[in-house]
């Protein structure tokens, strides 16, 4: 492949990356909106529980796009620490329902 063709590969791929992201990202409170919306705690839990698993894929795509670099190890912290305090936070909220 040329090197034209590869650049353009990379670029793909990381907008998908990047999208994958904040799609990730912003299920998170999507899903914790939609179970407050709903009729009692079962369901709400049960939409936590989603947003959980989605902030777990959202700390394994900050995680890929540090081996494809698209991230220094710096801002790579910052969003591993921030992810540790939404999880904290989300799953203590779990917890009390």
């Amino acid at each position: 492949m040329n090197n034209g063709k590869q650049k353009k590969v990379q670029k793909l791929k990381g907008s998908k990356v990047k999208g994958g992201k904040r799609k990730a990202a912003l299920s998170v409170p999507t899903n914790i909106v939609e179970g407050c919306g709903r009729q009692g705690k079962k369901e709400l839990r049960q939409f936590v529980n989603i947003a959980l698993g989605s902030l777990a894929e959202t700390e394994y795509l900050i995680d890929f796009s540090l081996r494809l670099e698209y991230f220094n190890e710096k801002i790579h912290k910052k969003l591993q620490n921030l992810r540790q305090e939404v999880g904290n936070l989300l799953w203590n909220f779990y917890r009390s329902l």
